[in-house]
């Protein structure tokens, strides 16, 4: 599992992920057979807003994940584990999913980007 970047790119110091998302990304990468490579982790407000992240994102509050998808196969392969493992909020882009475990938010939601 490759969590490089984790902590906020802007350089602010922000690396808040939850230990539970990291286990449950751990768990993704047992079950799926694919290599979990987090394209974008912890977020600084001032960052999120700088990538156009949503308002309520759960990214600063080190709840959510971006894991990098080379296929088609591998997307399936990490959705289906996700749900698996109980995540239950899962954005789907070109060439990421994103996951977060942000109870504060509406639950059972998948959407695209």
């Amino acid at each position: 599992m490759n969590l490089e970047k984790k902590a906020c790119p802007c350089g602010c110091g922000l690396d808040n992920m939850s230990e539970d998302l990291i286990r449950l990304l751990a768990q993704i990468e047992n079950w799926s057979d694919v290599s979990v490579v987090l394209i974008s982790g912890s977020r600084c407000e001032k960052y999120n807003a700088k990538v156009k992240g949503a308002r309520n994102s759960a990214h600063p509050r080190g709840l959510a994940g971006d894991i990098f998808c080379a296929s088609s196969k591998d997307r399936w392969n990490i959705i289906t584990a996700a749900i698996a493992v109980g995540i239950t909020r899962i954005g789907v882009g070109d060439m990421f999913v994103h996951l977060d475990i942000d109870n504060t938010l509406t639950p059972s939601r998948m959407w695209t980007y």
